[in-house]
């Protein structure tokens, strides 16, 4: 292999093993919506979150004005943050820091979509962190590593990106990158990323057959001087292709892009063991 070649194993191994990790994505069986009042929480099928394999009560999660409150039931063991409470209010994933409740390999947190609250739940004895084989790559292509100039926008410039519950949310994107593939001019909208980087939701022409319909991410390191390099041998499905139970976003209008982009993740389809 070639240094690139081999910088990329090196990344797509990594992408793989953020995949089997503790709480990531192969990783998570539920994700269970509340109401307003008590939602009682275990296994049995009277309780309005139902769990699997744990106890027949858990507790209870109240939702009363703008406190989600967690009181666990006593003596079912069950640990807040890695420690007993008789009571907690939870923090919400959007808030940076979320609260752990769990007892095992089970771990929940509670997530805010829009004017949603609901509990994402990871049971780490799953069988699939174990048994996935990896992700499917097309081959290694170098001409889909290309340079991009980074244009900022005049103005706020916004686009309306959906997501797997159905709402349209309205994102401000940070510039649009312009580049060239096999001589055609092409641009794509980046929102701002994580640690001084670009993210690209997109689809193209593979999207819905040699990859996943939705589109597929990608990050990009920050511009210098006007400039970065995008690598779509990087693209990688969201991960709703591993798990019925995120709530991905996917690529808005302004990102699709005219032409079949032949690196990255292809699409497999997962039988899901729930």
């Amino acid at each position: 292999m070639t240094s690139y070649e081999e910088a990329l194993a090196v990344w797509r191994n990594g992408a793989d093993a953020n995949l089997r990790q503790e709480n990531g994505w192969l990783a998570l069986v539920g994700l269970l919506w509340l109401q307003v009042g008590d939602n009682t929480i275990g296994r049995g099928g009277d309780n309005k979150v139902v769990l699997g394999d744990v106890e027949e009560r858990w507790g209870k999660v109240v939702w009363a004005g703008e406190e989600i409150v967690f009181w666990p039931e006593s003596g079912a063991g069950v640990l807040v943050d890695g420690e007993e409470v008789e009571q907690v209010v939870l923090r919400a994933d959007v808030q940076g820091n979320p609260t752990h409740v769990g007892r095992g390999g089970i771990d929940m947190i509670l997530i805010q979509r829009g004017e949603r609250y609901g509990l994402r739940v990871w049971d780490n004895g799953r069988a699939l962190r174990q048994t996935f084989t990896g992700r499917v790559w097309f081959d290694v292509d170098e001409m889909y590593c290309v340079e991009a100039e980074f244009v900022r926008p005049e103005r706020p410039r916004t686009a309306i990106v959906p997501n797997a519950l159905g709402d349209e949310v309205v994102e401000t994107m940070a510039g649009q990158l312009r580049f060239k593939i096999k001589g055609q001019a092409l641009t794509l909208w980046a929102l701002p990323g994580a640690e001084n980087s670009l993210f690209i939701i997109f689809k193209d022409k593979t999207s819905g057959q040699d990859s996943y319909a939705g589109g597929r991410y990608l990050s990009v390191p920050a511009p210098e001087k006007g400039k970065t390099v995008i690598d779509f041998n990087k693209a990688y499905s969201p991960p709703c292709v591993f798990t019925p139970y995120a709530t991905c976003s996917f690529a808005p209008p302004e990102n699709h892009l005219p032409i079949r982009i032949e690196a990255g993740e292809k699409y497999q389809r997962l039988t899901f063991d729930e």
